[in-house]
Order: C-alpha cells, then structure tokens, then sequence
C-alpha cells in the first residue's frame, strides 16, 4: 500500500493535514516523503495514503495536480566586521578600559531630638 509514488496526507505532527508524495520507502515502518512538507524521513502510520499514485518525475507531477512543494527561504550572506589586530604579534587589539568613577555611599546618623536635650 505504501509505495513510491503514492500521495498522502499527513495526519500527525506540525505538518498535519498536508499532503505528500512518498520518494523512497526506507523500511517496513519509515518512508521518505516531499510536498507541502519538508523533505524528510516519516513514520507510515502518520500518514493517510489517497488512491492517487504517481509515476515519473513524481516533483514534477506533483506540481501539475496542484499542489506547491515546500521550500526554504535562501540564506542571506552576512558581512561580518574584521577584528583589529596588533600589528607586531598578531594578536586581536585590546579594548579601551572606560573610566569609571567609584561613588562612595555615606550613611547618615539620625539623631532623636531626645539626644539633643
């Protein structure tokens, strides 16, 4: 029942009610699957196979019935700034030490006013 080329839909995880293709049957209980989904290894009893079954370039085929596969955003290149270096031992610069200014707290004495007379 679960072959290659079989569509499915998915009936458990963050992706249910999605639908798939089944790639590559991997073992008795695992298969590969695309789609909707991301390409990835599932358990057969997550699924809910239809009668539809593939043949060919199953991407391809599975675009022309409708369905959109699922696809990552590219990664973007980030510039990173370049550590300075010391010069003459190649080591990375040493940061400026920022001035702080030490606060000293003084504790006052409260007099009673019967201290006083």
């Amino acid at each position: 029942m679960m072959n290659v080329g079989r569509i499915c839909i998915k009936i458990s995880g963050r992706e249910a009610g999605k639908t798939c293709v089944i790639i590559e049957k991997n073992d008795d209980n695992f298969v590969t699957i695309i789609g909707e989904v991301k390409k990835r290894k599932c358990n057969i009893k997550h699924l809910d196979p239809t009668k539809t079954v593939l043949d060919g370039d199953l991407e391809k085929e599975f675009e022309k019935l409708g369905f959109t596969l699922f696809s990552s955003k590219p990664k973007q290149e980030t510039i990173k700034p370049k550590k300075e270096r010391n010069a003459k031992t190649n080591k990375p610069a040493k940061k400026e030490k920022k001035e702080t200014k030490v606060v000293k707290k003084t504790t006052k004495k409260i007099v009673n006013k019967e201290e006083n007379n």
